[in-house]
């Protein structure tokens, strides 16, 4: 299993780096066609990561992260081509994002829910800074 994970880590990695050539150049669309199969290894990775993981709840809830995290991601390449619906597509991306960034956050606070009593309000103090 876990030579299947770290070739798919790689493939993944690898279609990343090549994504980001096609960015850089304004090739969008072999950029999204690349970004969404780094998002497919990526997804394969978690896929793995669940048939061998000891907390089957959490692995699941890791692996919707990657799903929104992945749609988050085509939806952002997705708006270079579609000029018209740009904004509405970007939306629609940080939304997926969003829902995906809230599946982590609640797969870790079942795995320890006493950190949210001190996370959540040094990540609060660190954002408002950061703004």
């Amino acid at each position: 299993m876990l030579p299947l994970i770290i070739t798919a880590i790689l493939t993944g990695c690898a279609a990343e780096a090549v994504f980001i050539v096609f960015e850089y150049k304004k090739n969008w669309l072999p950029a999204l066609l690349l970004k969404s199969a780094a998002s497919i290894f990526f997804l394969l990775v978690g896929l793995l990561a669940l048939r061998s993981a000891q907390n089957v709840s959490y692995a699941r809830w890791i692996l919707a992260g990657l799903v929104f995290g992945a749609a988050g991601d085509v939806c952002l390449n997705l708006r270079n081509l579609c000029k018209k619906r740009a904004r509405l597509i970007f939306m629609l991306g940080i939304a997926a994002f969003l829902i995906g960034h809230v599946c982590y956050v609640w797969a870790l606070a079942a795995q320890a829910p006493e950190a949210l009593l001190y996370a959540a309000p040094i990540c609060a103090a660190l954002s408002f800074l950061v703004i």
